[in-house]
């Protein structure tokens, strides 16, 4: 029996030097940009500054699990639809 321990940690803005330092430390890969992270879609606009995780391959299951046509799906019913910032 192994003991192994996997740690899924994720850096999203540092310097070239604090990369440096975090390699020399840790022995951690810089692996680019986040594309997908634990099975969600990562889509990081530099423009706005944001960060959108999505699960469009689950969302798609279910689509097709449940027999339920894209056309046919409507917005949910949310308290507040309007896109909020953690720092406003």
């Amino acid at each position: 029996m192994s003991n192994h321990h996997i740690d899924c940690d994720i850096v999203l803005k540092v310097s070239e030097q604090a990369v440096a330092d975090m390699k020399s430390r840790v022995g951690c890969d810089d692996v680019g940009e986040l594309l997908e992270y634990i099975g969600c879609k990562v889509t990081h606009n530099k423009v706005a500054r944001t960060i959108k995780f999505t699960q469009p391959v689950m969302i798609q299951s279910f689509l097709d699990e449940f027999d339920i046509a894209d056309d046919t799906r409507k917005p949910p019913n949310t308290p507040d639809n309007q896109p909020s910032s953690l720092y406003n």
